[in-house]
């Protein structure tokens, strides 16, 4: 079986670009029509906006964290 040198995974558990593609944009759709539904569900107060805007601006915070942190580390192992 082959491996990808990057990651050393056999070739079947990497997807297309064209098929994360599509994934990713069916994820981005359904959540924004999710979102968009969410006032229906529940009476959005003003408090509660305040809440929800705090709790996806510190999930964007820990994704964007989390996605560097790989980076720096490298950047730190590297000479000079």
């Amino acid at each position: 079986m082959r491996r990808f040198p990057q990651t050393g995974l056999p070739d079947r558990m990497h997807a297309s670009p064209l098929t994360l593609l599509l994934i990713y944009c069916a994820a981005i759709a359904g959540f924004s029509l999710l979102g968009g539904l969410l006032p229906g569900w529940v009476r959005m107060t003003h408090t509660r906006t305040q809440l929800a805007m705090s709790l996806v601006s510190g999930l964007m915070i820990g994704v964007a964290f989390y996605h560097l942190l790989p980076h720096s580390i490298a950047l730190m192992n590297q000479p000079g």
